[in-house]
């Protein structure tokens, strides 16, 4: 039965002896003055301990000064925010990494986000910060920007060097609390180099290194000569782009999901200025589901599409590098269209001339799809170790860069071998089998002291001709 209507008299915060009474306001959707509704004082306990910021809520009613008058009475204990942390790991991909970091969630008590870091490895190392303001202009806003460079060197997958550096400003909308929109803008530079030394000859064909002997230069391509494609992409080049994110989430526990769907959507639109020009899609859907206690099973599905536009064609770096990432049991830029380096049946099968198929070109299109199920494996649940079973499949086709280089008039055509020198073809001669590549695996996750660590072992099933597989996938690291 309908009671008497009953309004808010007053909202009083007790206990924040850091953070601002305007922080715990905020996240109520009535105040001073409107109706009383249960709904939307149970919606803001959850908000504030969703937050971080506070050890306990409680949210609690008292009389007013009338009978239609009530009090709420909240309850807050802060909790400590800011870390600092020495971050240290190992991953099959990026070998040993270290990272040092300074974040702060509830930064001055207004409960804005900051956070920098700087991190150094054997194969990349960069800095990034970000700053979120949760409520922009007073509003349900999340705006922030993030600053970032990065360099990599992808010569044990790829033959060269690759260095990023830019920012992202961005803006958070939620239409509801599982369905949020976030536009973005992006200015980034990103350089490539080849090396070319005798360790690393990966650009003698056409630019021999100083002290390259006439013998060397004879069989150039025969070491791991760097494809048309990579040379095209050298120098550096500005990107700028406009995007937008679009997520919905009920999961239970974003960290460690038990139940819940987890749905992204994201569309880059490069061109505004820039040498870049495309227009790049990509989605993920996660699916998860606990059979029994602590028994855990998920589905995944991702896809991803890139079209250029304009008079240049897509940049190799433009195109997605996929691996690991997409099916488990694959190096980093194992599959996919690659760069045979051969234009006759007997030129492709003389080794001396077929070793730069092993560059990797990338594709426009990629699909994957991943089945895993997680247990415990009879350990005490506060070690935090769990095992998992999976199975993975995907797909990445469609090189679409330039082909041709050079003088155009001429056509693609193989290997010109003089008795001194070795040309490098003017052309591209890209192989995509379109093949699925699937695995099967298991894996040890370990929520450490130092931070999740996760092994994977994984049989490929389907693989094609020129794919490198590594079955063995190690990474890790986290705050110690």
């Amino acid at each position: 039965d309908d009671g008497p209507r009953v309004y808010v008299e007053r909202i009083n915060v007790r206990g924040n002896t850091r953070t601002r009474d305007y922080v715990v306001r905020r996240e109520f959707d009535l105040g001073e003055g409107d109706a009383y509704n249960r709904l939307l004082i149970d919606r803001a306990e959850r908000r504030l301990n969703n937050l971080g910021y506070f050890k306990k809520v409680k949210i609690t009613n008292q009389p007013g000064s009338s009978a239609d008058r009530v009090v709420l009475e909240v309850e807050v204990e802060d909790q400590p925010t800011g870390s600092f942390s020495i971050s240290g790991g190992y991953s099959t991909s990026d070998g040993f990494i270290s990272e040092v970091s300074i974040t702060e969630s509830n930064f001055l008590g207004r409960g804005q986000y900051v956070r920098a870091a700087v991190s150094y490895g054997q194969l990349s190392k960069g800095f990034d910060f970000s700053f979120t303001e949760p409520y922009f202009l007073d509003r349900h806003l999340a705006a922030g920007f993030d600053l970032f460079h990065k360099a990599t060197d992808n010569t044990k997958y790829a033959l060269y060097q690759n260095w990023i550096s830019g920012g992202t400003v961005r803006i958070g909308i939620p239409f509801t609390d599982e369905l949020t929109l976030t536009p973005r803008y992006s200015l980034y530079t990103t350089r490539i180099k080849i090396p070319n030394t005798a360790k690393q000859p990966f650009d003698d064909c056409t630019t021999p290194f100083p002290g390259e002997v006439a013998p060397q230069l004879g069989n150039c391509l025969s070491n791991l000569e760097a494809s048309n494609a990579i040379k095209e992409s050298r120098g550096t080049r500005l990107t700028s782009l406009v995007g937008y994110t679009l997520n919905y989430s009920t999961l239970d526990n974003p960290r460690d999901p038990h139940s819940g769907i987890y749905a992204e959507l994201r569309q880059d639109f490069a061109g505004l200025g820039g040498k870049s020009h495309f227009i790049r899609t990509t989605g993920e859907a996660r699916y998860y589901r606990e059979f029994l206690d602590d028994v855990v099973g998920f589905v995944k599905v991702q896809g991803g599409n890139i079209k250029g536009f304009g008079k240049d064609s897509l940049f190799l770096t433009d195109h997605f590098s996929m691996g690991p990432t997409l099916v488990r049991g694959f190096a980093p830029g194992g599959f996919g269209p690659r760069d045979l380096g051969c234009f006759t049946p007997l030129q492709c099968a003389t080794p001396d001339l077929n070793f730069i198929k092993n560059n990797p070109l990338g594709g426009t299109t990629y699909l994957g799809a991943t089945a895993e199920v997680q247990f415990p494996i009879g350990l005490p649940k506060e070690i935090g170790i769990k095992g998992a079973l999976f199975a993975d499949a995907g797909t990445l086709v469609s090189y679409s860069g330039k082909t041709h280089f050079g003088n155009v008039a001429i056509p693609c055509s193989g290997n010109i071998i003089t008795p001194n020198a070795q040309v490098q073809s003017n052309c591209v001669n890209p192989f995509d089998d379109r093949k699925i590549r699937s695995s099967v695996g298991a894996s040890l996750l370990w929520q450490s002291p130092l931070g999740p660590i996760r092994f994977d072992y994984a049989f490929p099933i389907t693989k094609g001709k020129y794919d490198r597989v590594q079955a063995f996938r190690f990474s890790g690291g986290g705050t110690f």
